[in-house]
């Protein structure tokens, strides 16, 4: 799938997800007028030309000059740019080359979708019929085929109800060029590259099962309330490690080849259960990497002019903030990420903020390149207002430095790890008028919607459901049946 204006497919292309690189000025003046120092010498020259002509001149070096010294965002001259100059502690943002109309519709199809397996969980007088489906159009990273699991509403199969999308937490890799799989500390290859069985995906969340033992838990958590108030349930199969984001690109350096094929096969299960279960109305929620996963259905849906009811996206976001929250936690030694996890490049023993993640970008494609605007804060700049989000975010999230001292970027405007990663959402939400979206940063760790029995978070997320369908938002898939 080739994008617009974009010459090679995007996952072959280099990009500058976070800063500015910080070069010494005279191997700078070395390299300007060469044809050597490629995307770095090209992107450096490109962030000080402020009038721009090609080259720098006098007050552009004497500005990058002072970068190097200060490590800040340089000061460009005056009344040569309309650009407003980064806050104290914030790191400028990767320029976005293109527009949403560059967004090419995804390819799926429910054609060879086939129904794999039956059973009925029966706890006293409840009971709920389970259906659990294979996808043989997309098939996992290296074994097995994208999978996912129908729950009727209890005791009542068969009845028109609304739809909880649900996709569960994994993370996310890939593998490098020398076939290395860069994942977290805990993970390998083997982790969710393959295909999602039927008995996995009926606990719902492994953490804190929904069912377990044939019975319905006693958790009070988003889940399962959900359940109890009557929801269909469709689970969601995670088989590319790709945050569920793939849109048939090929799937780099596998030893298997193929294609990552995340949201083509999450937006064609849900496409199927539509069309063979009576739906009223479809929320998507998700938890870690699921939270992504939940963001580009809605996403991937609304540019096709069908729009989910809502979205819960818990525990994580596509940002650029997340690069130097990664970078520390590198340093740190995390008990999370490993040193290896990702692509760090050095110069001159400054640290180089150059394609931290650029493994992941070729790897999911354009739900996680920064220069399109399709990441939850750049959409919501450009007008992102169909689906409405609820986005949450735990303090103490381990995952995000939420147990480590704060960053320098976090701790100059006087905040923590968790909140400055997300403060690039909430300020895009606090300046959209009208904004049906909210953010919350809530006293919690790790995904929270699940994990917290009783937590302040759930009755947010019953808060949410409640104020949206008071609008009387239309039923999302009946204009296409």
């Amino acid at each position: 799938m080739i994008y617009k204006d974009f010459g090679k497919s995007y996952y072959q292309c280099g990009v500058l997800l976070i800063g500015i690189a910080v070069l010494s000025v005279a191997t700078l003046v070395a390299a300007e007028g060469k044809p050597r120092g490629g995307k770095v010498r090209e992107a450096v020259v490109k962030a000080y030309d402020a009038d721009k002509n090609g080259k720098l001149d006098k007050v552009e070096r004497k500005a990058l000059a002072k970068s190097v010294t200060e490590k800040q965002e340089p000061e460009k001259p005056k009344n040569n740019s309309p650009e407003k100059p980064a806050q104290q502690g914030e790191l400028p943002y990767p320029k976005i080359k293109f527009t949403l109309k560059d967004w090419v519709p995804v390819q799926r199809t429910t054609a060879k979708i086939v129904r794999a397996k039956q059973d009925i969980i029966k706890d006293g007088k409840d009971t709920w019929k389970l259906d659990f489906y294979r996808n043989n159009a997309y098939k996992c990273g290296l074994s097995g085929n994208h999978t996912f699991l129908v729950i009727e509403p209890k005791n009542g199969a068969g009845k028109k109800a609304p739809l909880w999308v649900y996709f569960h937490g994994g993370g996310n890799g890939y593998f490098d060029k020398h076939g290395k799989y860069r994942t977290l500390r805990f993970q390998n290859a083997d982790t969710y590259n393959h295909e999602e069985t039927f008995e996995t995906l009926r606990a719902v969340n492994k953490g804190k099962p929904v069912f377990k033992n044939g019975r319905l838990t006693d958790v009070d958590n988003t889940l399962t309330r959900r359940v109890k108030e009557g929801y269909r349930l469709l689970v969601i199969g995670y088989g590319d490690h790709d945050q569920y984001s793939g849109m048939g690109t090929p799937y780099p350096n596998n030893p298997k080849g193929g294609e990552v094929n995340g949201l083509q096969a999450s937006m064609s299960a849900v496409e199927y259960t539509v069309a063979n279960y009576p739906t009223t109305h479809v929320f998507a929620h998700g938890t870690s990497a699921g939270s992504s996963g939940a963001y580009a259905l809605g996403f991937a849906f609304s540019q096709d002019d069908i729009d989910l009811t809502g979205v819960i996206m818990d525990s994580s976001i596509n940002t650029p903030r997340k690069s130097p929250i990664g970078m520390a936690m590198v340093k740190n030694n995390s008990r999370i990420v490993p040193k290896d996890a990702l692509e760090i490049l050095e110069r001159e023993n400054k640290d180089v903020w150059l394609g931290a993640y650029q493994g992941l970008v070729d790897k999911i494609g354009v739900m996680s390149d920064v220069r399109y605007p399709f990441y939850p804060e750049a959409a919501v700049k450009v007008g992102y207002k169909s689906v409405p989000m609820l986005i949450v975010a735990g303090k103490r999230d381990p995952f995000f430095g939420g147990q480590a001292p704060p960053i320098a970027e976090a701790k100059a405007v006087g905040m923590e790890n968790v909140e400055w990663m997300w403060d690039g959402l909430r300020q895009a939400i606090d300046a959209q008028k009208n904004s049906p979206h909210k953010l919350l940063v809530m006293n919690a760790g790790h995904v929270p919607t699940v994990k917290k029995p009783g937590h302040p978070v759930h009755d947010e997320v019953d808060t949410f459901i409640r104020k949206v369908i008071a609008t009387s938002p239309p039923v999302p898939f009946e204009k296409v049946k």
